[in-house]
């Protein structure tokens, strides 16, 4: 620690880091970080058992895909808890019997960008396992201490590049405060040792390259990158990169025979340390990297990902990068906007030149850029097999890229010497605010925040209040529109608590239509936040969640249901009894209806014969297209095209009227589409296509008909007006068509 030492910046530093990775932490509900219940069960396996788990029951058993994962972090951990005395688990595979009480089914976010969603795998575990809790914390403790060796690291790596500290000290903020290393820092993970491990080695090679090659340096860098693999196999792309330094060193001051010599006593301290876990993987397993476990239904792409379809994915890579928490939790589109312009000034000081810069970090450049590539080539390769990968997979080569970004400013700012401390300040304040506040509001709102309490007593609906078991009573539901447009559909439900439950609920929203269910969102109470641990009687609060639609086939011009559906959140029995404000039972709860949008449905109908009338200022009939014929007692099938010219906010009637000379018929009494799409969703633009079935009386005598059609409102029989060929019809019903009755 002697960097530390006499450097009281670097000493602000981290203990800024520090103190924000414990809020950070505080405010991250215990097991939410990613995988955090397998790394939490593999430690617990270690303990009791003292053997690493069986990749073979990886589908099976506590930890998981993660079965085959390095295991020293997980030894530090087994050590650590055990010299702290912390409860132990006997039985690694009762970790989940044990979380049941607080394990959320449906962590289906259904908006990246919106915090206050189901984002959580558990709620209320600390309350729920108080032993559980403790030791987590405790453990997490670890990842801060990883992530404070990393930062020293960090530090040392970028004083060997720069000359000049403020910029060896910008490089280490750009490291120490990225909103994914700090998350990591957060709790337990494998994710941090790897990083730490990787990064003293990457400063132990630079060193080799100033100082020149020893038997102790050698034998400390090739411990480090053993320890680094040995942390998480992909922090193992730092072992070319090492070798590279040690050739570089090595080879225009010695003999081949001297140079092979010294990577040798490199290698020893490397082949010691991984050696032995990946002979036992190999011969155990036959998978010496330990890999094979994330292969696996469902989690891999097969064929893998062709170059245009991974090129897709970039932009997903470029935010869990630099702050992707978990599967959702993201920061705001501007924030990335800010870390693209950070990344953009760096490029453009590599383009405006300092090639002399350049030249004389040729070898701190090499070895700085293999490791680079190398863990850029892993990531995109990981990424073509397997869906939902995060870039925090190349946080082991993390420093390489501060240091990497901040040469970038520092060849702009000797290109434009006034930017220099603009440069310096944009960079430190954008990447101190966002990886401790930004980062912590970002947790907190997504894991910690509750919904908004509901609208006064006076205002709320009470005749339309559905009671469920007597316990929890819907106050409202407000749908997010009458049709079905974007990703997402909102539905607002307001909620009264009338006593608590002895079992938790959870309910589930859904769109059904003729053809089924088109969409559904299932959900615990406040979207996974309010578990019933925190109800109270007379609690009231208002949630919105979102029904995704992305993907879903709608056909057009179609009306779907929104049923409610509480859940025994446990059994999943939909078993929850609703009644109205009258006491009368209530099955289905139906909260509304919906329409998918029309769009053009002109494809739909042919041999159209042309109509020119125009319907007030909704719609203007353009043709009909007839099939059967029009003889007393026959069945004919009228198709109807409308293209509406502008909108209404009124549910229209719809009548055709078979008129003779001494008859006057209505065939047809009802909303358009058999209600399927009622006026009052339709859409300037749309071109609407309406089906009737008329059936024409069988005593029709002989004369001259003709068939109307109009408008009328239900409630006052008021018509809508109507222009045909260019006159007003008084009457306010059009006519398509005549006919004779022989």
């Amino acid at each position: 620690m002697q960097v530390v030492a006499g450097r009281p910046l670097l000493l602000a530093l981290l203990v800024a880091f520090g103190l924000g990775v414990l809020v950070h932490s505080q405010a991250l509900p215990l097991f939410e970080g990613s995988d955090e219940d397998l790394h939490y069960a593999y430690v617990e396996h270690i303990r009791a058992t003292g053997t690493l788990p069986d990749r073979t029951t990886a589908l099976t058993n506590a930890t998981k895909q993660i079965s085959g994962h390095a295991p020293l972090t997980y030894l530090v951990g087994a050590v650590f808890a055990d010299v702290l005395n912390l409860p132990r688990l006997d039985d690694p595979s009762a970790l989940y019997q044990r979380m049941g009480v607080a394990r959320n089914p449906w962590n289906t976010p259904g908006n990246d960008w919106n915090r206050l969603d189901n984002h959580n795998f558990y709620y209320s575990v600390g309350q729920a396992d108080p032993d559980l809790g403790r030791s987590l914390r405790m453990l997490r403790l670890l990842s801060l201490s990883w992530g404070l060796l990393g930062i020293v690291g960090a530090y040392g790596a970028a004083c060997e590049v720069f000359r000049a500290r403020r910029w060896a000290l910008l490089a280490t903020i750009l490291f120490a405060f990225l909103p994914t290393y700090v998350h990591s820092a957060a709790y337990f993970n494998n994710d941090i040792s790897a990083t730490a491990l990787a990064t003293l080695a990457i400063w132990c090679a630079l060193r080799l390259l100033r100082l020149g090659p020893s038997s102790r340096r050698l034998l400390v860098l090739g411990a480090l990158v053993g320890l680094a693999g040995l942390a998480k196999i992909n922090a193992l792309a730092v072992a070319p990169a090492a070798l590279m330094a040690v050739v570089l060193v090595c080879r225009p001051r010695e003999d081949w025979l001297r140079l092979a010599g010294r990577m040798c006593l490199w290698a020893l301290p490397v082949a010691l340390v991984l050696l032995p876990w990946l002979i036992w993987g190999a011969l155990t397993y036959g998978d010496p990297l330990g890999t094979n476990t994330h292969v696996r239904v469902g989690f891999v792409y097969d064929p893998p990902l062709t170059l245009p379809q991974l090129a897709a994915q970039l932009p997903n890579a470029f935010t869990s990068y630099w702050a992707r928490f978990g599967l959702s939790v993201a920061f705001y589109p501007v924030t990335y906007t800010l870390y693209g312009l950070l990344v953009l000034a760096s490029l453009a000081g590599y383009a405006a030149g300092g090639t002399g810069w350049l030249r004389s970090q040729r070898d701190r450049a090499l070895v700085l850029a293999t490791f680079a590539a190398l863990s850029v080539i892993g990531l995109l390769r990981w990424m073509s097999l397997h869906p939902a990968i995060p870039a925090r997979l190349i946080l082991p080569a993390h420093a390489v890229f501060a240091i990497g970004l901040a040469g970038g400013l520092l060849l702009l700012a000797r290109r434009l010497p006034r930017l220099s401390a603009p440069l310096r300040g944009y960079a430190a304040a954008l990447m101190m605010s966002t990886g401790i506040l930004e980062a912590t509001i970002a947790i907190a709102g997504a894991f910690g925040g509750l919904p908004a309490p509901t609208q006064p007593e006076e205002d709320r609906p009470a005749a339309s209040a559905i009671d469920f078991d007597s316990a929890v009573r819907l106050v409202s539901a407000q749908l997010g529109g009458l049709r079905l447009a974007g990703d997402r559909f909102p539905v607002t439900l307001c909620w009264d608590v009338l006593r608590v439950p002895d079992r938790e609920p959870a309910y589930t929203v859904k769109l059904i239509g003729d053809s089924g269910i088109l969409s559904d969102r299932t959900t615990l109470f406040g979207l996974g936040l309010r578990p019933t641990v925190r109800w109270h009687d007379g609690d009231s609060w208002c949630e919105t969640v979102d029904i995704p639609l992305s993907g879903r086939a709608r056909p057009p011009a179609s009306a779907y249901d929104v049923v409610l559906n509480l859940l025994d959140a446990n059994t999943f029995a939909a078993d929850w009894p609703a009644q109205a404000a009258s006491g009368a039972p209530l099955d289905p709860v139906v909260l509304g209806r919906v329409y998918s949008p029309a769009g053009d449905m002109r494809a739909t109908v042919s041999d159209l014969t042309a109509v020119d009338a125009t319907f007030g200022e909704l719609a203007a009939l353009r043709g009909y297209a007839l099939s059967g014929d029009l003889t007393p007692g026959e069945t004919v099938h009228l198709r109807l095209l409308w293209e509406v010219t502008g909108a209404t906010p009124d549910d229209w009637t719809q009548f055709i009227h078979l008129v003779g000379d001494d008859v006057a018929l209505s065939l047809i009494d009802g909303a358009p589409r058999g209600g399927d799409y009622p006026t009052n969703v339709w859409s300037p633009g749309e071109w609407i296509a309406d089906a009737w079935t008329l059936h024409l009386p069988d005593d029709l005598p002989p004369g001259a008909y003709h068939l109307d059609v109009g408008f009328y409102r239900h409630e006052s029989g008021e018509r809508m007006p109507i222009t045909q060929d260019g006159v007003d019809i008084s009457e306010r019903m059009a006519t398509i068509l005549t006919f004779p009755i022989e």
